[in-house]
């Protein structure tokens, strides 16, 4: 429901002005400076749950990529115009008395001054604008608004290419659109991942021509995480699945994949990959991973929910089954092993 977003705001647009949990929590991984994995976690998490109550669409997107380069170019244009706008801030301290300085302003606060640096004699000088106590609070207001545009182009920027990723797979995961119970192995990704990754690496084309390092890296940490989150959070989208609809999937994952690293060198879709393994392996297994340790940070690898869906998937083919009895005996088979895993999962 693109309302959710504002009627003439994109999603990226309207996270990025806030208020609300995802945009603080994107604000907070720029002002923090570096890869932060459990905030790139809470913000896959958020969008997810976001999108998945108001599910994104074309005219949420940006679709236009002379918008992407203009967001980039107004990015540039703020900081470069904040920061120049700023050297020119000189605080002049005459006396105090108010009449003398009603009588000055006029003259003063439009006046430039050539200030000879004091380095020596051959410098060029900087030029300044001289200002009051009380109109250098109007001067640093236009400063900060330039700053808080150009912050909010980049969260724009950043929020913008997860949209993009939501909003694909969330068509790729549409039975309607892209249905898993298959007659035949499928020796060919889903058109629309393929149009995906052409959009990601056109997109990353496009931002790091302008961008600077550090922006780049912020528009890049965590793509791969959403995607790997999102295949595994949305996986109950595609029921019902059989095994040559999981090897759609698998090949999905590993053509995502491919295409990430030309954008994060160090991504991967393991969690994902591994959960559709799972899959391929039978209800069997499943009840086996979930038996297994915890991890160091003392979470598994998968949750309940996750697995649970899982068991589901596997037998969403017999439960689909237009004949009744091959319906009620998965059912009921799928019913005994929702308590075993219950139960491991609550031993663990």
């Amino acid at each position: 429901d693109s309302d959710a977003y504002g009627p003439s705001l994109k999603a990226s647009a309207a996270i990025a002005m806030g208020p609300g949990e995802i945009h603080d929590t994107v604000k907070k991984l720029w002002t923090d400076g570096e890869e932060n994995r459990s905030l790139l976690d809470k913000e896959s998490g958020l969008l997810i749950l976001q999108t998945n109550e108001n599910p994104l669409t074309d005219s949420d997107i940006i679709l236009d990529r002379k918008i992407v380069t203009s967001l980039c170019l107004l990015y540039t244009s703020m900081r470069w115009l904040a920061s120049k706008i700023n050297q020119l801030r000189n605080i002049t301290h005459h006396d105090a008395d108010s009449s003398r300085r009603t009588t000055m302003r006029a003259s003063q606060s439009r006046r430039w001054t050539l200030l000879q640096a004091a380095n020596g004699p051959g410098d060029k000088g900087s030029v300044y604008l001289p200002m009051t106590q009380e109109t250098v609070v109007a001067f640093d207001s236009i400063v900060s608004s330039y700053q808080d545009l150009a912050g909010t182009v980049l969260l724009t920027l950043h929020v913008e290419s997860r949209c993009q990723i939501v909003q694909t797979l969330a068509l790729a995961l549409s039975p309607s659109n892209a249905p898993y119970l298959l007659e035949q192995v499928v020796s060919d990704p889903d058109p629309r991942i393929l149009s995906l990754n052409a959009e990601l690496v056109a997109y990353d084309e496009t931002t790091s021509h302008y961008l600077h390092d550090k922006e780049i890296s912020f528009l890049r940490n965590g793509l791969a995480l959403l995607i790997d989150n999102y295949l595994v959070t949305n996986a109950g989208m595609v029921k019902p699945m059989n095994a040559n609809g999981c090897g759609r999937m698998q090949l999905n994952i590993l053509v995502l994949q491919q295409n990430l690293k030309n954008i994060e060198p160090d991504s991967n879709l393991t969690r994902s990959a591994d959960y559709y393994d799972l899959f391929m392996d039978g209800h069997a297994a499943v009840l086996e991973k979930a038996k297994e340790p915890k991890g160091k940070d003392g979470n598994a690898e998968f949750t309940y929910d996750e697995l649970k869906t899982l068991i589901e998937l596997c037998f969403s083919e017999q439960i689909a089954d237009p004949e009744r009895g091959v319906s009620t005996v998965a059912k009921r088979n799928m019913g005994e092993l929702l308590l075993q895993l219950s139960e491991y999962m609550w031993q663990s």
